[in-house]
C-alpha cells in the first residue's frame, strides 16, 4: 500500500491565486494571511483516490445562481446567525460551531468509530477493514470536494455580505461590518469539506453498526468543555451542518452539496 501511495499527488503543495474580483468568485479571508493571499490545497483534487474512480466521478452539482431565491434564503439566513455579534445564535449552536471548528473530519468519525467498535465483539479483522473503509471514504471525499471547491471558486460568506450591493439580488442587502463567528478556511466555501467527509463516514459507519442507538460522546481539545452527546449518527452530520452556518463560514447550498457527495462516494 506505502508503495502504491507513491507519487500519489498528495505533495507537493499546490497554491491558488484569485484571477478576478467578479461577484461569486473566491477571495482570499483573514485566513490567508499565512499563505500570501493564497487559497490552499489546490493539488488535493489531482489526488489518486482509494475507491472513486476520480475525483470528478461525484462531482458536485453548480451552486445556485446568486439571484436565485435559494441563495438569498441561505444568504439571510448565515448572515442573521452567523455573525460574531449575533443574538439569533444559540448556545448549543455556538458550542457545535466551536468544537467542529476545531475537529477536523477524520479525527472526528474516527473518534466515533472507536466508541462504537468498543460495544461490540467483532473479530479485530472486522473492526479493521470497517476502519479502512471509513477512511478511505474520508480521504476519497476530501480529494473529491477539492476538485469541485476549485472548480466552482466560490466565495464565503463574508466577502458576500460585505459584497450583496454586487449581487444582483434585491432579496440581500450588503453588511460591511459582518464578521463570522470562527474563522474561514483559506479555499473555496462550495462545497462544504466537512459536509462531504461527514456524509461518507456517517455512510460507512451506518452501513456497518446501524445509524441509531449509540452512546456517543464527541469532545476535542481544540474546543475545552464542550461535550456533545449522540444516539443517531445523522444528527452529527446535522449538527455539522449547522455548525459551519452557525459559525457564519459557509452558506446551507455548501452542506447540502457537501453531504450529498460524501453519501455518494460512502456508499
Amino acid at each position: 500500500m506505502i508503495a502504491d501511495r507513491t507519487d500519489d499527488g498528495s505533495a507537493p503543495a499546490q497554491f491558488w491565486t484569485p484571477l478576478n474580483t467578479d461577484p461569486y468568485e473566491w477571495q482570499p479571508t483573514p485566513s490567508c494571511a499565512s499563505t500570501g493571499g493564497r487559497g490552499v490545497f489546490l493539488h488535493w483534487g489531482n489526488v489518486n483516490p482509494f475507491g472513486v474512480d476520480s475525483s470528478a466521478q461525484f462531482r458536485a452539482e453548480p451552486p445556485p445562481e446568486l439571484v436565485s431565491g435559494s441563495s438569498a434564503n441561505d444568504f439571510n439566513e448565515v448572515h442573521d446567525v452567523g455573525d460574531t455579534n449575533s443574538t439569533q445564535r444559540p448556545q448549543d449552536r455556538a458550542d457545535v460551531a466551536k468544537l467542529y471548528a476545531a475537529q477536523p473530519p477524520h479525527r472526528g468519525w474516527n473518534l466515533v468509530a472507536r466508541q462504537i467498535a468498543r460495544t461490540r465483539s467483532d473479530e479485530v479483522t472486522t473492526t479493521a477493514r470497517t476502519l479502512a473503509v471509513m477512511n478511505m471514504s474520508l480521504s476519497d471525499a476530501h480529494i473529491t470536494v477539492f476538485e469541485s471547491k476549485y472548480l466552482y471558486r466560490t466565495w464565503r460568506p463574508e466577502t458576500a455580505i460585505h459584497r450583496a450591493d454586487e449581487d444582483g439580488n434585491q432579496r440581500t442587502d450588503q453588511d460591511p461590518n459582518f464578521t463570522p463567528f470562527i474563522t474561514a478556511p483559506c479555499f473555496p466555501g462550495y462545497p462544504s469539506a466537512h459536509g462531504a467527509g461527514g456524509g461518507a463516514a456517517r455512510v460507512v459507519l451506518g452501513r456497518a453498526y446501524g445509524r441509531k442507538g449509540h452512546d456517543l460522546e464527541v469532545t476535542d481539545p481544540g474546543a475545552p468543555g464542550i461535550v456533545l452527546h449522540y444516539t443517531d449518527l445523522r444528527d452529527i452530520t446535522d449538527d455539522v451542518s449547522d455548525a459551519r452556518v452557525f459559525g457564519g463560514i459557509h452558506f446551507r447550498y455548501d452542506q447540502d452539496a457537501g453531504n450529498k457527495m460524501g453519501e455518494d462516494i460512502g456508499r
